[in-house]
């Protein structure tokens, strides 16, 4: 194959890389994130109202059970609020109540895809945490963002059966910039090198 074939693909490979960078969420090999949920319906504290393909909710009280914050899984920490609103442009918040107020994640939901099946709604959102509390930024150091796939389950009438938000790192849009420097600069390598030998 020639070079001049050979350089098109693999800039184009470095692309994918790229989108794969971009809209994968990242997760750290050691194992750093936030489990935030709840499950029953007694326990599952909120509703969601659905208007056309737009869900949204006041408030659905969850707990934190990676052990991040004072409870654990055998005590669950001070419950946290969750108020969303798939409505472009989809806004988040997560808010801590009790001993932990003034924790506060806002982000926007990036994507948003509802299957009901036997009367209940499993409502999953993709979500870019773009402000955390500051312990957590200290705890997800280097990364500046957190990202997340999260489920919240509810009956045909609304009543929310179980949720489940689990928090991970995310890489800072500069990463993702020097990476695209990086490639665009091995693809005018390639390039040069590719006229060289034309």
């Amino acid at each position: 194959m020639s070079v001049r074939r050979a350089v098109p693909r693999v800039v184009l490979a470095g692309l994918g890389f790229l989108l794969v960078t971009l809209f994968a969420q990242s997760a750290r090999a050691d194992g750093v994130y936030l489990d935030f949920g709840c499950s029953g319906a007694g326990n599952c504290l909120g509703s969601v109202a659905t208007s056309g393909g737009n869900y949204s909710t006041t408030g659905i009280s969850l707990t934190e059970g990676s052990g991040f914050y004072t409870g654990s899984s055998s005590i669950p920490s001070a419950p946290f609020t969750l108020v969303f609103n798939t409505l472009s442009p989809g806004t988040i918040t997560l808010d801590g109540t009790g001993a932990e107020t003034g924790e506060n994640f806002m982000g926007t939901i990036t994507g948003v895809s509802a299957t009901t099946n036997f009367g209940q709604t499993n409502l999953m959102l993709v979500v870019n945490w773009t402000t955390l509390p500051a312990d957590v930024a200290t705890y997800f150091a280097p990364f500046s963002n957190g990202g997340s796939i999260g489920s919240v389950i509810d009956l045909s009438s609304g009543t929310v059966t179980s949720s489940d938000f689990t928090i991970t790192p995310a890489p800072e849009p500069s990463s993702t910039a020097l990476l695209l420097v990086g490639m665009l600069g091995l693809g005018l390598v390639l390039k040069r090198k590719a006229g060289a030998l034309a």
